[in-house]
């Protein structure tokens, strides 16, 4: 790691293994709690982990609840350490698959592929899949920290082995921290993984046995929304009512995701 740094033109001493400034501005903070921009990559034009970065919290961030700030700002922080588009972009060349048509690319770093197939007990498995802006994990996968979408939750968001095996996969980081996974699919077989909601629960043998998702009558317990006049879905007695669009529009048992926004 260079001693010597500049960022935005002025000289800063590098003491630690990377630069992190905090901030409170209000650009760019429309529809967001705080972002992360990386000012310094250890090589400027090829592969190389970030060494300084931004963190800007925007004034929405102020109003959350404690445990929602340490979840977003551990969220950010993974953000700094190079899970974001560019980060993925200067990794290894092995660790990046295919792109969808919608443009989301394949992560498919070696730990990364044997850790979700241990999870989801499905020996197929070849990656996850980013986001349409490659900055996330898809929310397919979404009881995780490095999805884009805001979950408030009055619990910690689990660091999972995902997280783990991605940072170890990028060749810039020995992660030391012990990972808590989720139980949200875990064990569920390669249907729950490669299947939306709604074919995995038509396939199962044992409807009963569902401890994941929730259909109709009854929305007891179980995280929905009112999309007006028609959800785009009917799965549930009210036609207006459906879970989020993330996961397929199925109904979340709220014992796995206790508020969702």
């Amino acid at each position: 790691v260079p001693q010597n740094i500049f960022v935005n033109n002025k000289k800063i001493m590098l003491k630690g293994d990377s630069y992190l400034q905090i901030r409170n501005w209000t650009d760019y903070c429309a529809d967001t709690f705080a972002y992360i921009l990386i000012d310094k990559w250890e090589n400027d034009d090829a592969a190389g982990r970030p060494l300084a970065s931004v963190m800007n919290l925007c004034p929405s961030f102020f109003n959350l609840s404690e445990t929602a700030k340490k979840n977003i700002l551990r969220h950010e922080f993974i953000h700094a350490m190079g899970f974001s588009k560019l980060g993925f972009e200067r990794m290894p060349a092995n660790v990046l698959g295919h792109r969808k048509l919608d443009n989301s690319i394949l992560f498919k770093g070696p730990r990364t592929v044997e850790y979700i197939r241990r999870f989801y007990n499905c020996p197929t498995l070849n990656g996850v899949w980013l986001d349409q802006s490659n900055d996330h994990l898809s929310k397919r996968y979404f009881d995780e920290l490095m999805t884009a979408t805001y979950i408030e939750e009055i619990h910690m968001i689990p660091w999972s082995g995902l997280i783990v095996a991605i940072l170890t996969d990028s060749g810039w980081y020995q992660p030391r921290v012990v990972p808590e996974d989720s139980n949200f699919g875990c064990r569920a077989g390669c249907e729950f993984a490669t299947l939306n909601c709604k074919q995995w629960y038509d396939n199962l043998k044992d409807p009963l046995k569902n401890p994941f998702y929730c259909f109709g009558p009854s929305t007891d317990n179980c995280l929905v929304y009112d999309y007006g006049e028609s959800a785009p879905v009917r799965y549930f007695e009210n036609p207006r009512i459906a879970g989020p669009s993330e996961v397929g529009f199925c109904g979340i048992k709220k014992n796995f995701w206790l508020h969702y926004k």
